[in-house]
């Protein structure tokens, strides 16, 4: 027996000691949470361990590497909108006009985008794998039996890998005010620059022109650096 079919029959055995000593209240309600809890990452492991290698024997081929390119492009394209999205909230100021503070955020950000496409990926799963299961019920031979706890099991770690990489992208995402000041940095570093010959600029002033007349300028402190914002 393969090592991830292993895994998920650990796992059915412990999700089935966790539903009869559920019904018959034999475990509290924190250790029945746990068993719970254990056995539905384990169906995560086990498809884990399925799937990379077919991941990996597939990435080689043609078809493979047109959708890793795909997949990438995605994954860029949401890891940039969710930098523009936390450049907006910590400046208050559009984040088109930091397109460096937003690139350099993007970078950090491509992990958690990336596990979001996946994610969207083993969602899709669903709809497709779904019928199938359902067909081969209706089938009766053992041989389809065995296919169905097999498939059973690769949608339950599929959903389960799902639901924590929404969740992880989700956390990567959202706006943490504690980021606040080390976005604000790091745009003072690459998105101002003095522009002395500019009309209603001081000298040695690090600014960043905006539509409608409006400019910003960052300035160093002792409590850090500080943000202004006026019109010319």
């Amino acid at each position: 027996m393969p090592a991830y079919l292993q895994v998920y029959a650990a796992s059915l055995v412990v999700l089935t000691l966790a539903v009869v000593a559920g019904r018959a209240a034999l475990f509290s309600s924190p250790i029945l949470t746990v068993t719970l809890y254990v056995a539905f990452n384990g169906f995560v492991v086990g498809f884990a361990m399925w799937a990379w290698p077919q991941a990996q024997a597939r990435w080689s081929s043609l078809l493979g590497t047109a959708a890793k390119v795909v997949l990438h492009v995605f994954a860029g394209l949401v890891a940039t909108a969710a930098a523009r999205y936390q450049v907006s909230v910590a400046l208050g100021l559009p984040a088109q006009d930091f397109d460096l503070t937003v690139g350099f955020l993007a970078v950090f950000l491509y992990l958690p985008s990336w596990v979001l496409v996946v994610s969207a990926v083993l969602v899709l799963s669903y709809v497709i794998t779904i019928p199938r299961l359902l067909w081969s019920v209706t089938m009766g031979r053992e041989v389809q039996e065995r296919r169905f706890f097999i498939g059973a099991a690769h949608l339950i770690g599929a959903g389960g890998l799902a639901v924590y990489g929404g969740t992880f992208f989700g956390w990567a995402a959202e706006d943490k005010p504690a980021l606040h000041s080390t976005i604000l940095t790091l745009a003072a570093i690459v998105d101002y620059q003095p522009a002395a010959a500019y009309p209603g600029l001081k000298p040695g002033e690090r600014v960043r022109l905006h539509e409608n007349g409006v400019v910003s300028s960052v300035e160093s402190t002792p409590q850090g650096i500080v943000l202004h914002v006026r019109s010319l």
